[in-house]
């Protein structure tokens, strides 16, 4: 397939870091609310350089063409492995024209598609380093992610096992399982039961899940900047 990607800065405003995986699920779940296909780069200073979260939505058409590279292109190009997907393309053209560089560090948080991007990217080396990944209901198993992991998966959802492997049990992996019964496939993949399954969590004493957490650089609590990006495939 061939593939293009590329991003468009639509708006800049105040925000503050969120404390816990709810705060960065909800964030996720903001993103789909946004009209045509947006992600949102939050921006901290650190030190000599800078703390980023990309929140990224999952598959939002089926489509093979169109503008939106959160369609099935980008789910096809990703699972193929060969090739960078429109997706990431486009999120990582956002994070290029934000020259996020040596000094600064990443945090992806996505739903869907936007964990598998994620995965695509924290798997590969890139010109800033990557803090770690979350990942709502992400098919990232395959993929060889020498960094933080957090993985949450609802019972009754097939996409975090698209990719035809398990997750591994690793010191830097922590894969929590909600045990809750759905009423359906659909609503066990939907962003809002991801959403109250970390709010779940956020009350947990679970040792794997503090590890993991405590490995992925935590935000400064102070104030910093959303930047909202607009994909597209050109």
């Amino acid at each position: 397939l061939d593939t293009s990607g590329s991003s468009k800065l639509v708006e800049i405003d105040k925000t503050r870091s969120v404390p816990n995986l709810s705060g960065h699920a909800q964030q996720v779940a903001r993103a789909y609310a946004n009209p045509g296909s947006r992600i949102f780069v939050d921006v901290f200073k650190h030190g000599y350089g800078r703390k980023l979260v990309v929140y990224i939505p999952g598959t939002q058409s089926l489509d093979l063409w169109g503008k939106n590279p959160l369609n099935m292109r980008s789910n096809l190009t990703a699972f193929g492995g060969v090739q960078a997907s429109p997706t990431q393309l486009a999120v990582s053209d956002a994070l290029v024209q934000l020259k996020a560089g040596a000094s600064d560090s990443v945090l992806f948080v996505g739903h869907s598609q936007g964990a598998l991007v994620a995965a695509q990217l924290a798997a590969s080396a890139q010109p800033y380093q990557v803090a770690g990944l979350v990942s709502l209901g992400g098919p990232i198993a395959q993929f060889d992610l020498q960094v933080p992991v957090i993985a949450l998966q609802n019972q009754g959802d097939p996409v975090p096992h698209l990719g035809g492997q398990i997750n591994p049990m690793q010191e830097n992996w922590v894969t929590a399982s909600n045990e809750r019964d759905f009423a359906s496939v659909i609503d066990a993949h939907k962003v809002a039961s991801y959403v109250e399954f970390a709010k779940e969590l956020d009350g947990k004493t679970d040792l794997g899940l503090i590890r993991v957490q405590e490995q992925i650089s935590q935000m400064p609590n102070q104030p910093g900047l959303r930047y909202v990006f607009e994909l597209s495939r050109d």
